[in-house]
């Protein structure tokens, strides 16, 4: 009776220890892989973002007219804002 309970105990203890090893590998490899996911995710927004630009540039001018009115900075500008500066 006191073998039988204690080979009962030992295999409960090298279970556990059994399931926690695997569990702790899974754990792991799901780490990685969603890691491996994040990084691919930014790899296909930055291909978005380059395609957007390089094949939508009227997309891009027509935005910009219609909700922010930006405009270039041009040399002239640039000089102009250097000597006003330098006066002061």
């Amino acid at each position: 009776m006191k073998v039988s309970g204690f080979v009962l105990l030992l295999l409960t203890i090298i279970f556990m220890i059994f399931t926690k090893i695997l569990v702790s590998n899974q754990v792991n490899k799901i780490s990685d892989i969603e890691k491996r996911i994040e990084r691919i995710k930014k790899e296909i927004d930055e291909i978005q973002i380059d395609i957007s630009y390089s094949t939508r540039p009227k997309k891009l001018e027509e935005i910009n007219f219609l909700e922010f009115g930006l405009v270039p900075i041009e040399q002239k500008d640039i000089i102009i804002e250097l000597e006003n500066y330098e006066t002061e």
